[in-house]
């Protein structure tokens, strides 16, 4: 997971610079240590880059709630960088994963896992992102490991990558 998602950030961050001449921006969240922004661009606009985690993410205490075990790419998702936006289009799909930033990453996938499981009466799928063109959800498949796309309206998965890493290396 961690070489996967080290490979995009490079490529993320040479194309952003290549074409912007400047790092990434994003909405500084107030909860998120400040430290983890690199500047302010304007307004509640900061620049940001990714930063290796060096501490653990525990999520027992999230497991035991919703009385589940996550799929180990779903702890190594958590456990490898912060950043603000990991996104872009593998075939025809535009995918945007969750950020993980520092001080606010589980509060947000908690209410998203808790919700998604409520409405789908089962813990199989655990969302991870968005695809942005259609609005649908991204979910991790528990068992697997599979990356899929649910489909709501037609009560569809569809198939997006074998692995996690499989998609973050995949996307462009």
């Amino acid at each position: 997971m961690k070489q996967a998602m080290f490979d995009f950030f490079e490529r993320y961050l040479r194309k952003h610079q290549e074409e912007y001449n400047e790092l990434p921006i994003a909405i500084q969240r107030k909860q998120v240590d400040p430290t983890f922004y690199q500047g302010v661009f304007e307004d509640d606009w900061s620049f940001w880059k990714p930063k290796e985690k060096t501490d653990t993410t525990d999520l027992d205490k999230l497991e035991a709630d919703l009385e589940l075990k996550f799929h180990p790419s779903i702890k190594a998702y958590f456990n490898s960088y912060w950043f603000a936006e990991l996104a872009g289009c593998i075939g025809e799909s535009r995918v945007d994963l969750y950020p993980v930033l520092p001080d606010s990453e589980l509060d947000p996938f908690a209410s998203r896992v808790k919700a998604y499981v409520k409405n789908k009466g089962h813990k199989r799928w655990i969302p991870i992102g968005m695809e942005s063109e259609q609005d649908l959800l991204v979910v991790i498949d528990n068992e697997s490991g599979a990356v899929l796309i649910d489909d709501h309206d037609r009560e569809e998965m569809i198939p997006l990558a074998e692995n996690l890493p499989a998609l973050i290396a995949s996307l462009n």
